[in-house]
């Protein structure tokens, strides 16, 4: 079983750590951070919460003081199932 841990803001960026001390990448990042990796916009990743497309607790996350997190691995996922 793969646990989480927090990092201080200040050394993660604002983001949660996987678990594994090996990766370097996130499990989850701020909405901003997930915006500048892949392009998207902050509208486009609200769109597909209302939609339902993203679940809240699967793909995002709201943390406290309204923070949006990003789940990249589930980001990953949905975009290798998109039909072309």
């Amino acid at each position: 079983m793969t646990t989480q841990r927090t990092m201080p803001a200040s050394a993660a960026g604002g983001g949660t750590a996987s678990a594994s001390p090996n990766e370097g990448d996130y499990r989850w990042v701020l909405l901003a951070e997930h915006c500048r990796r892949t392009g998207e916009t902050s509208q486009m990743v609200h769109t597909r919460r209302k939609r339902g497309i993203w679940l809240d607790g699967k793909h995002t996350k709201l943390a406290s003081k309204k923070r949006l997190y990003v789940n990249v691995e589930e980001y990953n996922r949905w975009v290798e199932n998109q039909k072309h």
